[in-house]
C-alpha cells in the first residue's frame, strides 16, 4: 500500500491489485496466459484476441463472470467463450456489459478462455477497456447445457 501524506494529512492511497493481468503477446493458444481464478485484461486494438488457458481433471462445470465495470450498454464490445483444445467453443457470449455464463467441461484435457472483439466492433467502434474475468470450476453438470446435444439422439440430460 502506498499513500500519500501532505502535513499529516492522508490524502490517497493506492492498495495493490488482487488480479493478475493478462500480458501480450498472448494472441493464440500457443502463448495463452494461465487463467487464474481472477485475471484483467483490455483489447489492445481490433485484432488483438487475447488466450487464457486452464487445466481440467475431472469433468466440471465453468462458471465466467466477465466484468467491464461500468455497462456500455447493449452494444457487443466483446467476444468471450470458452474453447477445448480443438478450438471448438462450448460456450459463448457476445456482450457490451457484464455478464456471466456457465458450461460443462466433459473431458480432461487443455481448455482455453478466449476474449476478441464482438459482434458490433468495427474500424470506428470498439472498446480497449479493462476486463475483468473471474472464473470458478464445480463438479457435474449442474443444470447447465452440455454438447453436444444438436439431435433428438442427443439430448442434453
Amino acid at each position: 500500500m502506498n499513500c500519500l501524506i501532505v502535513a499529516g494529512l492522508l490524502f490517497l492511497c493506492s492498495f495493490p491489485s488482487f488480479a493478475a493481468q493478462e500480458t501480450e503477446v498472448n494472441d493464440t493458444a500457443a502463448v495463452a496466459d494461465v487463467l487464474d481464478p481472477v485475471i484483467t485484461g483490455n483489447l489492445h486494438s481490433l485484432t488483438d484476441v487475447d488466450w487464457f488457458s486452464f487445466p481440467v481433471t475431472l469433468p466440471q462445470t465453468m462458471t465466467v463472470s466477465f466484468d467491464v465495470g461500468s455497462t456500455l450498454g447493449s452494444l457487443e464490445y466483446w467476444d468471450v467463450s470458452i474453447r477445448d483444445a480443438s478450438g471448438k467453443i462450448l460456450a459463448a457470449a457476445d456482450t457490451g456489459k457484464n455478464i456471466e455464463f456457465s458450461t460443462h467441461i466433459p473431458d480432461p484435457g487443455t481448455y482455453y478462455l478466449v476474449v476478441q472483439k464482438g459482434s458490433f466492433s468495427s474500424e470506428n467502434y470498439f472498446s480497449t477497456d479493462q476486463y475483468t474475468i473471474t472464473s470458478s470450476f464445480g463438479a457435474g453438470t449442474g443444470g447447465v447445457e452440455t454438447e453436444v446435444n444438436d439431435t433428438p439422439d442427443t439430448p442434453a440430460v
